[in-house]
C-alpha cells in the first residue's frame, strides 16, 4: 500500500485543487490512503478537506504543535503503507503520479528513498534574473533540475529529493529516522533534506523518479524580491544545522563563535558585489547575493548554536 502524507496549514486557497488533482489519479495495483494532517489551520482547510471524504480514501489526522516535521511525523504515525509519500497543499498531480511511484519504486528494490519531479507553475512570472537559475528556483521553488534520469542519485544525495514530492520505505522509518523538529524547527525550511542527508549516513540509497512529477502552484507573493532574499537567508540558516554544525561545532578557527573564513568571504564577497555591480549580468548579480545570503544566515545560525551549546553544557 502507499500511504501519501499531505500536511495542510490555511491552505484553502490551493488544497481543494490538489484533492482534486488526486481524485483523477489512477489508483495503484495495491491501494492506497491519503492521511491530511490539519497542522493548526485558522481557516476552512478542513471543511474542504472533509467535503472530498467520499471521493479519496481520507484519513484526516490533527497535530496542533507547528511546524512540517511535526506534521509529517504524525503522518507516518498514523500511515499503514510500506512505501511512504511526502506531498503538499499547494500542488497538482499529473494523472499516472501514484501508479509511478507504485512501478519505479518497484524497480528499485535497493533504494530506499526517493524524490519526484517537480515543476513550479506561476500566478506572476518571477524575476528574469532568476528563470535561468536552477540553484534559485530549487531554493525558492523546490524545482528539480529539468531532464535528470530516473534511477540511484550519485554524489549529492539530497539533490532534487524536495519535500513537496518524497518517497521513502518503510524500512527508514523503522530504523528510527523521522524528521527532527528540534534540529529543524518550524520557521526555517529543509526539514526532508536533513531527512535524506541523515538517511544517507545510515546507509540508505536515494532515486529519482521523473515519471512521477507534481506542479508547485507559487503564489504571486512568493515572486517578490523580500520573499526570495528571507528563503535565501533561512535556507543558510537550516544548512548550518543540518549538514554537521551542531555535531563538530569547534572543527575551524573562529571568531567570537563564527568560522573567521566566512566572516572573510562575507565582507570580500560584499565589496565585489559592489564593485562590480554595473559590469555583471543581472544573473550573476542575484547569483553572487544569493551565495552571500545564504552565507550569512548559516553564520548566523553557527554563531547561535555555538551560544546556545555554551549555556546549555554550563
Amino acid at each position: 500500500m502507499i500511504s501519501v502524507i499531505l500536511k495542510t496549514r490555511n491552505g484553502a486557497t490551493t488544497i481543494g485543487q490538489t484533492l482534486q488533482s488526486l481524485a483523477h489519479n489512477a489508483p495503484p495495483s495495491r491501494g492506497w490512503e491519503l492521511v491530511v494532517v490539519d497542522n493548526g489551520s485558522t481557516d476552512n482547510s478542513v471543511e474542504i478537506v472533509r467535503s472530498w471524504q467520499d471521493r479519496l480514501p481520507i484519513k484526516l489526522v490533527t497535530e496542533p504543535r507547528e511546524g512540517r516535521a511535526h506534521a509529517m511525523n504524525a503522518g507516518i504515525a498514523a500511515a499503514s503503507g510500506d512505501l511512504i509519500v511526502f506531498t503538499d497543499d499547494d500542488v497538482a498531480f499529473v494523472l499516472s503520479w501514484l501508479a509511478s511511484w507504485e512501478s519505479t519504486t518497484d524497480r528499485y528494490p535497493d533504494l530506499a528513498l526517493f524524490g519526484g519531479a517537480i515543476e513550479p507553475r506561476f500566478k506572476s512570472a518571477p524575476p528574469t534574473w532568476m528563470q535561468g537559475d536552477v540553484v534559485a528556483m530549487a531554493i525558492c521553488f523546490g524545482a528539480t533540475c529539468p531532464g535528470r534520469p530516473e534511477g540511484p542519485i550519485i554524489g549529492h544525495i539530497w539533490s532534487d529529493v524536495f519535500g513537496g514530492n518524497i518517497a521513502i520505505r518503510r524500512s527508514v522509518v523503522d530504523a528510527g529516522l523521522m524528521l527532527d523538529p528540534i534540529k529543524i524547527p518550524a520557521h526555517l525550511p529543509a526539514e526532508e533534506t536533513d531527512l535524506i542527508y541523515r538517511a544517507a549516513k545510515a546507509g540508505f540509497c536515494s532515486g529519482f523518479v521523473p515519471q512521477a512529477r507534481v506542479f508547485h502552484l507559487v503564489p504571486p507573493a512568493h515572486v517578490r524580491l523580500i520573499y526570495i532574499v528571507r528563503r535565501y537567508f533561512r535556507f543558510g540558516r537550516a544548512e548550518a544545522r543540518s549538514f554537521g554544525e551542531m555535531e563538530a561545532p569547534t572543527r575551524c578557527t573562529r571568531v567570537f563563535g563564527m568560522r573567521r573564513y566566512a566572516i572573510r568571504e562575507i565582507i570580500v564577497g560584499m565589496a565585489a558585489l559592489a564593485w562590480h555591480w554595473r559590469p555583471m549580468s543581472e544573473t550573476a548579480r542575484f547569483a553572487q547575493l544569493r551565495h552571500l545570503l545564504m552565507l550569512a544566515g548559516r553564520t548566523r545560525e553557527e554563531f547561535a548554536l555555538r551560544a546556545y551549546i555554551r549555556v546549555s553544557t554550563k
